[in-house]
């Protein structure tokens, strides 16, 4: 806990331009849900997100399910890999 900071203002304020060349890569998204009801949001269905993926828990994961954040990066890294 006495490491966490602030998330960075401007990673809300500048937009990520990539060239018409940079290729598509693979995206998967984790929504930490806390108690909301299961189900994949809009934004995530407007993205067209084929990897998606619920964690029950609030924002900071890695604080409050510390091994339900590793065991899903752990099998989310195995699938990419296979």
């Amino acid at each position: 806990m006495p490491r966490l900071t602030a998330h960075p203002i401007r990673t809300f304020r500048e937009r990520v331009k990539l060239s018409a060349g940079f290729p598509r890569v693979p995206r998967t998204y984790i929504n930490c849900i806390g108690d909301k009801p299961l189900g994949q949001p809009k934004s995530a269905q407007a993205a067209n997100i084929e990897d998606y993926h619920e964690l029950r828990t609030g924002h900071d994961a890695m604080v409050t399910a510390p091994d339900d954040v590793a065991e899903l990066l752990s099998r989310i890294a195995e699938d990419t890999t296979a």
